[in-house]
């Protein structure tokens, strides 16, 4: 079981559909919301939710994990203050401003 699992005032929440994500905060709910190419397990969660605390010193009350089958590879993090992504399809918008600049 990880630190997630015990800390009671947090809790993952699988998402179905894009359209379920929620990345602002409202009344008592502080959500982070993960999306992913692939299912992640409770550690890889873990991790990416800490990596997050570490920068944005933000206190989570919800974890929501959404798998995108659109998304080539990576993830996403949002929360309301932060957005990180590292996906296929941000590599290759990147690679092709790369190569247009030349």
């Amino acid at each position: 079981m990880t630190n997630l699992e015990h800390n009671d005032h947090l809790h993952v929440i699988k998402l179905a559909q894009a359209e379920d994500l929620i990345t602002e905060r409202t009344g008592s709910v502080h959500p982070i919301t993960i999306k992913s190419a692939i299912d992640l397990s409770s550690e890889q969660i873990e991790r990416i939710v800490k990596a997050v605390r570490q920068i944005t010193h933000e206190d989570f009350t919800h974890v929501f994990h959404l798998v995108d089958d659109a998304m080539l590879m990576g993830v996403s993090v949002n929360t309301d203050a932060f957005y990180y992504e590292l996906s296929g399809q941000k590599m290759l918008e990147e690679l092709a401003l790369v190569m247009h600049e030349s």
